[in-house]
């Protein structure tokens, strides 16, 4: 290959895409993002971030936009098969962002595009990655645009396309799966008038009468009074392609779930069917996917556009690490270890509730419409619900660039890191622990548990993270000054942030910059913590 301009080129720019170039930017690499549409989405497609993307967003420094255009998502009434069997409480993650949010693909997007462009990148709009070439040194990415063709060298490739990848057939990758038959949807983006009040979404588990099939339809309350009608409905013989008629959802939800509805000012309508497929491995060499280039699922619980979004906020610092040598080639190998089983056990998940929902059976609609009160009404449920669905829930545990040395204790080695309140030791400013990860380095937190810790184990541990370039910060639990030279201490007293650890012993977290736990061990065992530090980063810095 040539001499390489940039050091990623990124192809598709929806939210994954846009997102993997940020966070590429954020991180320090070269890149050049490249799509073949004219511009972001004019429409709203995928509506809803979880707790976990919106963590992501945070981090990536777009939240305040995001909270600020989206309505929060906080509680989904749920009927089943003509009675009303309670809600699912959805405000009630432990995060500083408690339940998910409502809003458009378009808007996601142009958040992320402006955050892009405010980091020095801009997309090139209307070129299309056609071809793809790979060596031992580099990629040559073949773009073609109103203008010609031309080609672009880089270190690295990434296929954020979609499910027609470029990217993932020069990789040779397979994309094994099936397209479900029997069923399809329709939707209306528009404004509702019925009996139920505001501040709630609705799902409906509903009978087709006739039709001998079981389906659901729910109606989500998005921002600026706008609704979204989702409808399942058996397939036509044969089956039709055009988009649905305003009034063909207004029927559907009349005769399924709401007899008094009116449906007016339409925005958007469509109608599609869907399928599940996933790569086998998002990595070939110098060629990665991530989002709908290496995974689609049916659409239940909205996890398909958050899922890609935590692709490349997992991938994003590792290249950029990789490409500036402050790692070993070898990080990138953890991508598709860490993210194909993520990807596996959404599909699977959603494929369960697929069949759940639309082929119940009687056994199932019975248990559905005479326990769902009781089910729904019991807290583990609730939490476990909520967990799952808002991916806070999801680790990376036993992954190759995962080390745990502890026992027991809330968090593990590949856990997701937690948010607490603490307060600056010095300036006694209350603050998060999410401010203190915030940016693109490591963080290690050396709490100093209930009996304090010795200073040569803290002042050990600190030196060990200032020579490989990580953050040290003290979490203390009395007002004891730690005299490290290179950590931020902070204050514990009420024990909030020992206790979302789940931590009674003087313990070292280090959590990487896209917020997961790496390393976990005993405060006095620094051998393993340099150990970790060693294999992680490239070198160790003077």
């Amino acid at each position: 290959m040539g001499e390489q301009s940039v050091d990623v080129v990124v192809a598709g720019a929806g939210p994954v895409g846009l997102m993997m170039a940020a966070e590429l930017t954020r991180h320090g690499a070269r890149v050049a993002v490249v799509d073949k549409s004219s511009g972001t989405k004019s429409i709203s497609k995928a509506l809803i971030q979880h707790v976990r993307t919106q963590e992501v967003m945070d981090a990536a420094g777009v939240i305040d936009a995001v909270r600020a255009a989206a309505v929060p998502l906080q509680r989904v009434e749920v009927h089943a098969y003509g009675r009303h069997i309670g809600a699912w409480r959805l405000n009630e993650v432990d995060s500083p962002y408690p339940s998910p949010v409502i809003l458009g693909q378009d808007r996601t997007e142009q958040i992320l595009e402006q955050r892009l462009n405010a980091l020095g990148v801009r997309v090139r709009w209307g070129s299309e990655a056609v071809a793809v070439e790979q060596d031992a040194h580099g990629v040559r990415v073949r773009v073609k645009n109103d203008h010609g063709e031309q080609e672009v060298d880089a270190a690295y490739a990434v296929g954020c396309e979609g499910s027609d990848s470029v990217i993932r057939a020069a990789a040779r990758l397979s994309f094994e799966g099936e397209r479900y038959t029997g069923e399809q949807f329709i939707q209306a983006d528009c404004k509702i008038r019925w009996s139920y009040a505001t501040g709630a979404s609705h799902l409906f588990l509903t009978d087709h009468g006739d039709a001998g099939a079981s389906g659901y339809l729910m109606v989500i309350e998005m921002p600026n009074d706008i609704v979204r009608v989702f409808v399942s409905l058996p397939d036509d013989n044969p089956p039709r392609h055009d988009d649905p008629m305003l009034d063909d959802v207004q029927n559907a939800l009349r005769r399924l779930g709401a007899s008094d509805a009116e449906l007016y000012e339409p925005i958007w309508l469509a109608r599609y069917r869907t399928s599940h497929r996933t790569a086998n491995t998002f990595r070939a060499g110098r060629l990665f996917v991530a989002g709908d280039a290496g995974h689609v699922h049916v659409p239940i619980g909205g996890q398909g556009m958050n899922t890609g979004l935590q692709d490349a906020f997992n991938l994003g610092w590792k290249l950029a690490a990789v490409a500036a040598g402050d790692a070993a080639p070898s990080l990138l190998d953890s991508y598709s270890a860490e993210r194909v089983p993520i990807a596996e056990q959404l599909i699977s998940g959603t494929d369960r509730a697929y069949r759940f929902v639309l082929h119940p059976g009687s056994f199932a609609r019975g248990v559905a419409k005479r326990l769902g009160p009781f089910i729904l009404g019991l807290d583990v449920v609730q939490r476990a619900f909520r967990a799952t669905l808002e991916e806070v829930g999801i680790n990376y545990r036993g992954g190759p660039i995962t080390t745990d040395r502890s026992r027991g204790g809330k968090v593990k080695a590949g856990d997701r890191a937690p948010d607490a309140r603490v307060v600056d030791a010095q300036s006694q400013d209350t603050m998060r622990l999410f401010d203190l990860m915030r940016g693109t380095h490591w963080t290690l937190f050396i709490f100093t548990a209930d009996c304090g810790a010795p200073v040569p184990q803290v002042s050990a541990a600190a030196v060990i993270a200032a020579r490989h370039g990580v953050k040290a910060v003290v979490v203390d639990r009395a007002p004891t000054w730690f005299e490290t030279g290179a950590a931020t201490n902070v204050l514990d007293r009420a024990g909030d942030a020992h206790h979302a650890y789940g931590e009674r012993r003087p313990t070292a977290y280090l959590v990487r910059p896209d917020w997961y736990v790496g390393y976990r061990g005993p405060l006095a065992d620094t051998a393993s913590l340099e150990a970790y530090c060693q294999r992680v980063f490239a070198q160790a810095r003077s």
